[in-house]
């Protein structure tokens, strides 16, 4: 149950005109509780409003931050792959670059050359 679903309260009844000082006093101190009630009733609906709102807001952020973290894994396995077949497949076109350091270590080969060999010799003539 939120706040917004309680039932309003009855309006409270004014005093009669003959009614005593006592029970006048007492007509004002309902009333104003009432008002206090009411102003308290609102405020907490409107609290409630805007924690509704801030965890549709976040439900939202939370959807937008996995949508991202899914672009970045394929975006990721994408450059994997590409990676993969150029280590493989045709050297790409080379672009001048700056000879390596001749104190740098050569790269190490992280898939053995063999199964190119194979793909050539199962091809047949061409």
């Amino acid at each position: 149950m939120h706040a917004r679903d309680l039932p309003k309260s009855a309006p409270v009844k004014p005093p009669a005109a003959t009614a005593s000082e006592e029970e006048r006093n007492q007509a004002r101190e309902n009333a104003a509780m009432q008002a206090r009630h009411e102003q308290e009733r609102a405020s907490l609906a409107k609290q409630q409003e805007q924690d509704h709102a801030k965890v549709v807001a976040q439900a939202k952020n939370s959807q937008a931050m996995a949508d991202m973290e899914r672009q970045h894994q394929q975006q990721t396995q994408q450059l994997q792959q590409r990676h993969a077949a150029e280590q493989h497949g045709p050297p790409p076109q080379q672009v001048a670059h700056a000879a390596p350091a001749a104190h740098a270590a050569p790269l190490p080969q992280q898939h053995p050359q063999e199964p190119r060999s194979q793909e050539r010799h199962s091809q047949g003539p061409h």
